[in-house]
């Protein structure tokens, strides 16, 4: 016996997809949202210009978010079930994917005319012993000191000393000294302190780190999606502006899929990648009926 077929099949339960999971709902598709319960911001018991919900906790605003959808939407159901392959099954006249298989490390496949990748992405961080313990655990202080972990350029410091806006008010200071470790105590919330490799140590009241980041999912290997550089761990390259990727019919969503990684982006774009999904499904039925009552 085949599975259900679904108008759509939502990968990630962050923002981004249930901002997708709604609009689709309101379209009465059949959809189903995976979940692996994984989310990037975990770690913090507060998320940002999010209107009502602006420093609330996000895993408070995820099951608010769900609530709301599996109580208005009876269309849309929720599978807390991890999705590792994503494959075409089928085409139509022409190569317009139509129809994929997204797979579980188990091997149940669930069907669906068309996907939205909305599993987020995954910080990288530097190798230094503690760095994790601390991030998303920081609060402002004063001075402004750069910690380059290592020598920079002349032209590096020179540029960085130009683009700060602290510039000429409160002063920058640069430490160049390799970093050794970074300690948080939970019981002093309001410091952490680095570890120098040459013995000493200094305490902040936060540290600032713009991390790298991939993609969660090798989606891009396997559906031979375009990313927006030639590693496939990067962002995934969107070629509509209803969130569609370079594959018909996946769309993407959310911070696979953009430099711009906030919450209420994604919950913007998976509205986007919604509707457009919305639309192509209602195109495709239109056709199909179409073509079995020989309109076309």
């Amino acid at each position: 016996m085949s599975s259900p077929l679904y108008d759509c099949l939502v990968l990630g339960a962050g923002p981004a997809g249930l901002a997708a999971a709604v609009t689709l709902g309101r379209s009465y598709l059949k959809v189903l949202v995976f979940s692996n319960n994984k989310f990037r911001n975990a770690i913090s018991g507060h998320m940002h210009t999010m209107p009502t919900w602006d420093h609330k906790d996000p895993a408070e605003y995820r099951v608010a978010a769900q609530k709301e959808v599996v109580d208005k939407y009876r269309t849309v159901s929720f599978a807390n079930t991890e999705i590792t392959l994503l494959e075409s099954e089928a085409t139509l006249s022409g190569g317009t994917q139509t129809q994929f298989a997204a797979v579980t490390a188990q091997g149940e496949r669930f069907r669906g005319r068309k996907i939205i990748i909305a599993t987020g992405c995954q910080d990288i961080f530097p190798p230094i012993e503690g760095f994790g313990d601390g991030w998303g655990k920081r609060i402002s202080s004063q001075p402004p000191t750069l910690l380059t972990n290592g020598a920079m350029s002349s032209s590096d410091l020179e540029e960085v000393a130009v683009r700060t806006p602290m510039r000429g008010i409160h002063g920058l200071k640069t430490d160049s000294r390799r970093i050794k470790s970074i300690e948080h105590d939970p019981r002093e919330p309001d410091q952490i302190t680095v570890h120098f490799s040459d013995g000493e140590s200094q305490t902040f009241g936060f540290l600032v780190h713009k991390a790298d980041t991939q993609t969660v999912g090798n989606w891009a290997e396997q559906l031979k999606i375009e990313t927006i550089s030639s590693n496939p761990s990067s962002d995934l390259k969107l070629v509509s502006p209803m969130g569609e990727t370079s594959v018909k019919g996946v769309f993407a969503a959310g911070d696979c899929a953009t430099p711009l990684k906030q919450v209420t982006n994604a919950v913007a774009m998976g509205v986007i990648a919604g509707a457009g999904v919305a639309n192509a499904v209602t195109v495709e039925k239109m056709s199909r009926h179409n073509l079995e009552f020989g309109l076309e």
